[in-house]
Order: structure tokens, then C-alpha cells, then sequence
């Protein structure tokens, strides 16, 4: 299953387009939101900034707990297989770092061809059981979305008082044209060189 190219693809097509498709609703939903008349535009900027920062701090949660299981994952899968080839025990740490491309092979004392290739599917392996635990970490913060959004408000009779991000109202309408008419009668005045 791990090799199963087919199923890998199709994930890939499924996931790119339902994120493609999410993307373009989910990044301005906050600047176009329903909210009081009072200051929607800095509301809808402190939803926007709100969703980038729990972004960052998922990305951060996701990019360390890979990082900390591929440190264990790596050499329960690669070491055993290294060393019965006939590479030195103390080459293991550097054959590690190498294959995670924090290092050169070059640099693997006792490093052969064929120890390289023998390594590779285990170094798959050791990845996709780093990735499923980072997968089973998403499930706390997809889990806690999917359970708060029971909690938002419907825009029914009893919101009748929101506008969808109004940065302006009549009164500024009002003086905004009246602003346009001087302008227009200053230019129209004011002589011709």
C-alpha cells in the first residue's frame, strides 16, 4: 500500500482540488463577513489575521512533530538493514542525516551503492509512519473546527441589523457626493489658462 502509486495520485488530485476549491472561500470570507455596522473593517481584519496566525501555529505543530518522528522513525527502519550490509556502526547517524538531506552521502564513511539503494524503501517506510502521526495531530485541529462551526450563527431575520463589510453608510454617501459637486463647480469656476 505504501508503494501504490495509483492511490497516491488520485489522494493527491482528490486533496489539491478540494483545497483549491476551499482556498478562494475560506481566505476572504473573513474581509466579506456579515458583522455590525460598528467598524466591520477592523473586524474583519482581526478574522483574517486570527485565521493566518492558527495557520502558522499548525504548521509549526505539524513541521516539528514530523521532524521529531523521523528522528525516531528513520533509524528503527534504515539501521538494522545499513549495518547487516556491512556499514559501520558509526556511519549510521551520518547515513541518517544524509538520506533525510541534512547531509551528504559523501560524507558516509563506508558508504557503497548498493547499502544507498538498499536503504531507500526503508527510508519510505520510516516516512509514511512520521506522516500518519502528523496526519492523526490534523485530526485535532480539523476536529476542532468541524466542532466549533456548529456554533456559528446563520444570517436569519434576527440579523437584519449586519451588513456584509459596509465600509460606508448614507451619511457618508451623502457627503461623499456633495464633496464630488463642490469639486465639480470649483473646476467649472475656476478660470481657464
Amino acid at each position: 500500500m505504501i508503494n501504490d502509486c495509483a492511490l497516491t495520485m488520485g489522494l493527491l488530485i482528490v486533496g489539491c482540488y478540494a483545497e483549491g476549491s476551499i482556498e478562494p472561500v475560506s481566505i476572504p470570507l473573513p474581509s466579506s463577513r456579515c458583522v455590525r455596522k460598528k467598524r466591520p473593517d477592523k473586524v474583519a481584519v482581526c478574522q483574517t489575521a486570527c485565521a493566518h496566525f492558527i495557520s502558522a501555529i499548525s504548521l509549526a505543530i505539524y513541521t516539528a512533530t514530523l521532524s521529531n518522528h523521523l528522528n525516531q522513525t528513520v533509524p528503527r527502519n534504515i539501521d538494522a538493514v545499513a549495518t547487516s550490509m556491512g556499514l559501520p556502526a558509526s556511519s549510521l547517524v551520518a547515513l541518517a542525516a544524509a538520506i533525510r538531506g541534512s547531509g551528504s552521502f559523501d560524507a558516509v564513511p563506508g558508504l557503497t551503492g548498493n547499502i544507498r539503494q538498499a536503504v531507500t524503501e526503508p527510508y519510505r517506510n520510516a516516512f509514511v509512519q512520521a506522516a500518519r502521526t502528523v496526519f492523526f495531530v490534523s485530526l485535532a485541529f480539523s476536529g476542532s473546527a468541524l466542532i466549533l462551526s456548529f456554533f456559528t450563527t446563520n444570517n436569519d431575520a434576527s440579523t437584519a441589523d449586519y451588513v456584509a463589510a459596509g465600509m460606508h453608510g448614507k451619511a457618508e454617501e451623502k457627503q461623499m457626493k456633495h464633496a464630488k459637486e463642490a469639486e465639480q463647480l470649483n473646476g467649472e469656476s475656476s478660470p481657464s489658462g
